[in-house]
């Protein structure tokens, strides 16, 4: 995913996906490729199996939250927001995005859909 070649990509995770369906990148990483092409709805399915796997997992309800913020869905960001607070009370913002391997182009819109989240 982080080749931005994110169209390619789908047919490769649904492979992945009917071939280990609990592996836990698989779910995350065609979520976030959804994320990035708009599909907002595929995305938030995804994120939701994912965190039936780890209910606890946290990048996954942070890009959840950013997710909902994307579809318009702020008061579900708002409640994954509380999620990601209760996982990591010292969840800092500026720390989690500097851990995502993308370009600053595709970093700034989920950092500001986070901020609108509730996220600091």
């Amino acid at each position: 995913m982080s080749s931005e070649r994110f169209e390619e990509s789908i047919p490769h995770f649904m492979k992945s996906l009917r071939l280990s369906p609990f592996h836990q990148s698989m779910p995350e990483q065609s979520a976030g490729t959804y994320r990035f092409l708009g599909r907002y709805d595929e995305a938030i399915a995804m994120y939701k199996k994912l965190l039936q796997l780890q209910p606890d997992y946290l990048p996954a309800h942070a890009s959840l939250a950013a997710t909902y913020v994307l579809a318009g869905r702020q008061e579900e960001a708002r409640a994954e927001a509380a999620e990601v607070m209760r996982i990591d009370p010292q969840f800092s913002l500026e720390r989690f995005a500097k851990t995502l391997p993308f370009r600053q182009a595709l970093v700034d819109p989920l950092v500001e859909a986070w901020r609108k989240a509730g996220l600091k």
